[in-house]
């Protein structure tokens, strides 16, 4: 991951290892980094084609019930839930993205969006 925090770990959720089951729906990433004290936890879904904004909501989603499994209780962190995308996003497609915000433990935030290639430090200091 281009410029992320040195201190990290990265999931990759499509792992067989983990036994989630291929029937729900999850991201592609569930990043978890620290830097200068303060602590990420970042569902990562990447859409290079195009890109259906209820079903990339619904996969990061799937990211965060993931995160708040696996986390200790009393952790503290920045959420932060990241769509990269390849291609222009349709303007109904940024309508349902900016309605619709997602919450891990008590902090409700909006999707950030980069593109496919940005640094993952610019999704985590907006």
């Amino acid at each position: 991951m281009n410029k992320a925090p040195a201190l990290r770990v990265i999931v990759d959720l499509d792992c067989d290892t983990l036994r989630i089951p291929r029937n729900g729906k999850h991201c592609d990433y569930l990043f978890v980094g620290e830097e200068s004290e303060i602590a990420w936890v970042a569902p990562i879904e990447l859409k290079g084609g195009n890109l259906g904004a209820q079903d990339a909501l619904d996969q990061l989603q799937g990211g965060v019930r993931a995160a708040d499994t696996w986390l200790p209780q009393r952790s503290s962190f920045q959420f932060v839930p990241v769509l990269a995308h390849g291609k222009r996003i349709h303007k109904q497609d940024l309508r349902t993205l900016n309605s619709r915000k997602l919450t891990l433990r008590g902090q409700k935030r909006q999707t950030v969006l980069i593109r496919c290639g940005d640094p993952l430090k610019v999704a985590l200091s907006g």
